[in-house]
């Protein structure tokens, strides 16, 4: 009696809505929409398999044989010498580690700029990019910025999240356009400094949009930051190609493509120069 009934609530009358509005890290969380989800799907359809078959060398998880030194195992040559020092830790045996090779961020574009169907084109992409990562096996983090509620980023799918998880959000990720700029190097700094803590040997960043950065000086200063510590930023561009000038001038990695569809492709085409 006397208290609110409810706490704050979003009411969306859209399939597959969610009521509530969570954050994790300080960014809105993407609520799913299963019946976008299933559309996006449909168009999307099995065009995936071959990018992912051709990726996965580059990005696939991959064992390793770590040896070391031991009391029983197979008698060692180079640990002869501790049977002077009697030590009879004379023999090795080894184990073998899985381990990732690769942790991908991908950080797609929300901006009002991307309302002319590019939004519809980057989950189209986005949906694809998950698809080859999945089948793959790759650590992936997926964040949209410049949602349309302020934030500078929202959460799309964190490394703990499952496929079926990142596949609804994706779709729902159409509620959240229409920021009022395009922060490609706020956005870039944020991803790669999480990206950065994660514990893997390679890492690399996706970074969806369809053209120019408002903030050119920062999302130059930032792009080669977060690569000079050690994340391979790569730029995927769906739209017009003159808005690929500002990555050619300053010689960061893209790949260009006027729709969803021809983006994997674009990407698969480069990726031995991209991750050499």
């Amino acid at each position: 009696k006397g208290q609110p009934l409810v706490g704050p609530m979003v009411i969306d009358g859209d399939a597959g809505a969610g009521a509530s509005k969570d954050f994790v890290d300080g960014m809105p969380v993407v609520q799913g929409d299963k019946v976008m989800a299933e559309v996006i799907k449909a168009t999307v359809g099995r065009k995936a398999n071959v990018a992912a078959n051709r990726l996965r060398a580059l990005l696939a998880n991959r064992e390793e044989t770590e040896s070391f030194s031991s009391r029983t195992g197979r008698l060692s040559d180079k640990h002869l010498h501790r049977f002077a020092l009697d030590d009879t830790r004379i023999f090795e045996k080894s184990e073998e580690r899985v381990e990732d090779t690769a942790a991908v961020s991908v950080t797609a574009d929300l901006s009002g700029s991307t309302q002319n169907g590019i939004a519809e084109q980057i989950r189209m992409a986005l949906t694809l990019l998950e698809k080859v990562l999945n089948e793959i096996g790759t650590p992936r983090e997926i964040l949209g910025f410049s949602p349309k509620t302020g934030e500078l980023n929202c959460l799309v799918k964190a490394f703990s999240d499952n496929h079926r998880v990142a596949l609804d959000r994706i779709a729902g990720m159409h509620r959240l356009v229409g920021g009022d700029h395009t922060p490609i190097g706020s956005a870039v700094l944020q991803a790669g400094a999480r990206l950065m803590s994660f514990d893997a040997q390679r890492k690399l960043m996706f970074v969806v949009t369809d053209g120019i950065p408002s903030d050119s000086e920062t999302a130059i200063e930032m792009t080669k930051y977060v690569t000079r510590n050690g994340v391979n930023v790569i730029y995927l561009v769906i739209g017009e190609e003159s808005s690929c000038e500002w990555l050619k001038n300053n010689g960061f990695k893209y790949a260009h493509a006027s729709k969803a569809e021809e983006l994997i492709p674009a990407l698969v085409s480069k990726v031995g120069e991209f991750l050499a």
